[in-house]
């Protein structure tokens, strides 16, 4: 079976101490993977290749360092 998100998105390089929001509407979720780098996101401390699932909230996204994030959004499942 493929799959094919309806959204996908790789971030610009975040640098450090720079916070940026991603807004997932309700009825939506998202993978986010950490490329590169450290960051803290939706209150998780993340480092390279470690990944989150978020459904239906805003996410903070706060690097450490430089860091590259990839963001999958789809319908909920």
């Amino acid at each position: 079976m493929l799959f094919f998100p309806e959204t996908m998105s790789l971030s610009p390089c975040f640098s450090g101490g720079k916070s940026t929001e991603f807004k997932i509407a309700s009825g939506r979720q998202a993978y986010l993977v950490l490329i590169e780098g450290e960051a803290e996101i939706a209150g998780h401390t993340l480092q390279t290749r470690d990944a989150l699932e978020i459904a239906e909230e805003d996410v903070i996204i706060s690097p450490k360092e430089k860091a590259h994030v990839l963001i999958l959004e789809m319908k909920k499942s």
